[in-house]
């Protein structure tokens, strides 16, 4: 899958030594946040959810599957996008 299992940073910043983010000053490295890999699941998760009914009954008591789900889902989806890179 490339440098990084997890797609590496999905929304990398830059960091100067003014604390600002503002590119003054010295560069001091990069804030890196949430990953590609859980910025996918995320999204999965979100649409999924989105479409549950209502009267399908407490979705909490299957978290575990579908936290599985949601991350083959960016496992699958960072297998594609590094298939395209190539």
């Amino acid at each position: 899958m490339g440098a990084f299992k997890d797609g590496g940073p999905a929304f990398p910043v830059e960091i100067y030594d003014n604390g600002l983010g503002v590119q003054t000053g010295t560069h001091s490295g990069w804030h890196t946040g949430i990953s590609v890999r859980d910025y996918f699941a995320a999204k999965a998760m979100q649409a999924d959810l989105s479409n549950w009914p209502i009267d399908a009954g407490d979705w909490l008591k299957h978290r575990a599957d579908l936290v599985h789900r949601y991350y083959q889902m960016a496992d699958a989806m960072l297998a594609e996008r590094a298939k395209e890179q190539a």
